[in-house]
């Protein structure tokens, strides 16, 4: 790739070539390429449409270099919501690379990877794992010998399963990733720094803090070392480190580390929204509504003059602003404002999208607690038609769906299709706890036990209400379930302490 120098010199040249010859195409497709690595799609996106058509002009539709300048295109569309736009183009440049290297090169990776990707980002789980599995086995079956290539394979597997809740996965693919990286690049260079974050945010999600922070605290002091304090790549270290603290309740350091980023020089104004938007979300749990309010308006009135009134970025940010005015019990403006959410969403993606889902599962949230039970029974049926759509049956989403519907129903006198669903949401969550048993420490686990929502309190509460010999067995049964499982974890004084509580409850 081109230095930033060498792409200056490069444009300068430009006057020297015909604007339409092969030389002006190869010379748009490395500015495309560097753009690229800036993440800068709007302007990215005509000078990688322009390398693309001056290539084909010049080379024919069914040359390499014209599926490398598509899997740039493909990339960016992607990153400006654009997925449809972005499947057809890199399904085209796949397709010109299997024509000109077979269908099991490592040429084809990066198209791969990248349609892989797009289905992380829609967690379309069904059309991501084909892709995925052709680039993983590329590396295996060719014994390909860059570590570089491998590092990068394992971090988007890692993306992937992240992407899905399945922590355990992502976790083995980002270990791999890391060691690859480090070999390819050195520990301390900043190309691994991107792998060890994606491994401390996993660490993260697993709820193992002590080896989150540290990693996340290495990389800060890696982008220090090369870039200085107030170079704006510091802003990503700062991020992490914020929404780290953010998931552990500790917001004075999380509010610290954001507006550390504030005081970097020349950042981009939508990385500065990026930055208020998580400063509203601390003063939304920290009850400081009007902070939280003015934040987001701002936020808003930023992404709707940058995109549009009807973009999915715009729908994100009034998701906030809905979140506090339901916190102030303002339950009209809340509801018209899930109600304008969904319709962006439906206009975007249709109305089958997981967007749609979370907004549903939202305003279904904001009727129970209003007390109008049908409304959000109606809701939580849509969500979980979309969500088993979407997901494989054991995913946490699906098993919380059933289970929140299963709720409503119960709070209508409706047992028998609470009951059912309560079953349904359960089987997903067992294996989910298992995932999270494996895993957890200590503390956790007793955590978890104590508290024990996740493994049989849905089953317990529907006990209490029917008192039925159907309902109690089934609760029960997840009852000495959890029991066995922290008996399995833990051992002595420790697990029999965490068990007393629940001879009480019995």
């Amino acid at each position: 790739m081109l230095t930033d120098s060498l792409l200056s010199e490069a444009i300068l040249m430009q006057n020297s070539f015909d604007s339409t010859s092969l030389m002006a195409g190869r010379l748009w497709y490395k500015k495309s390429e560097v753009g690229n690595l800036l993440c800068d799609c709007k302007e990215i996106i005509p000078i990688a449409e322009r390398a693309v058509a001056l290539l084909k002009k010049n080379l024919g539709g069914n040359h390499p270099e014209v599926a490398y300048a598509m899997e740039i295109l493909g990339y960016v569309l992607a990153h400006d919501y654009r997925y449809d736009e972005s499947v057809k183009v890199l399904k085209k440049s796949l397709k010109i690379l299997e024509n000109n290297f077979g269908e099991k090169s490592e040429k084809l990776s990066r198209s791969l990877c990248y349609l892989s990707r797009i289905g992380v980002i829609q967690y379309d789980a069904k059309n991501v794992l084909p892709y995925f599995n052709r680039a993983i086995s590329y590396v295996t079956e060719n014994d390909i010998e860059s570590k570089k290539r491998i590092a990068d394979l394992y971090q988007f597997h890692a993306h992937l399963y992240y992407g899905f809740s399945d922590y355990e996965t992502a976790l083995k693919s980002a270990l791999i990733s890391v060691e690859a990286g480090i070999e390819s690049f050195g520990e301390y260079h900043p190309r691994t720094s991107e792998y060890i974050s994606l491994l401390s945010r996993i660490y993260q999600k697993l709820g193992k803090y002590e080896l989150a922070e540290p990693l996340m605290l290495k990389i800060k002091n890696i982008y220090e070392r090369t870039y200085g304090f107030d170079n704006p790549v510091m802003y990503y270290s700062y991020i992490n480190l914020g929404e780290l603290y953010i998931s552990q309740g500790r917001y004075d350091e999380a509010e610290y580390y954001f507006t550390q980023c504030l005081k970097i020089p020349d950042i981009k104004k939508s990385l500065r929204i990026g930055i208020l938007t998580n400063l509203a979300e601390i003063y939304l749990e920290l009850g400081k509504l009007e902070k939280a309010e003015q934040l987001s308006n701002e936020i808003i009135e930023f992404r709707r003059k940058q995109f549009g009134g009807n973009h999915p970025s715009v729908a994100l940010s009034l998701k906030l602003l809905a979140n506090i005015y339901y916190k102030q019990n303002n339950f009209i403006t809340a509801q018209n404002t899930y109600l304008k959410i969904l319709d962006i969403f439906k206009y975007s993606y249709g109305d089958n999208s997981l967007f749609a889902a979370s907004t549903l599962s939202d305003l279904a949230q904001l009727y129970s607690a209003f007390d109008m039970p049908k409304k959000a029974e109606a809701c939580l049926t849509k969500v979980v038609a979309i969500r088993t759509n979407k997901f494989l049956p054991d995913h946490p989403l699906v098993a919380k769906s059933y289970l929140d519907l299963a709720v409503s129903q119960l709070s209508q006198d409706e047992t028998d299709n609470a009951f059912e669903n309560m079953l349904k949401g359960l089987h997903g969550r067992r294996e989910f706890i298992d995932r999270v048993f494996h895993y957890a420490s200590t503390e956790q686990k007793l955590l978890y036990t104590k508290n024990h929502p996740l493994i049989y309190d849905p089953l317990f509460i529907l006990a209490l209400e029917t008192n039925t010999q159907k309902t109690i067995k089934a609760a029960s049964e997840m009852i000495l379930r959890g029991k066995a499982l922290v008996i399995d974890a833990l051992s002595g004084d420790k697990a029999i302490a965490a068990c007393e509580s629940d001879r009480e409850i019995v």
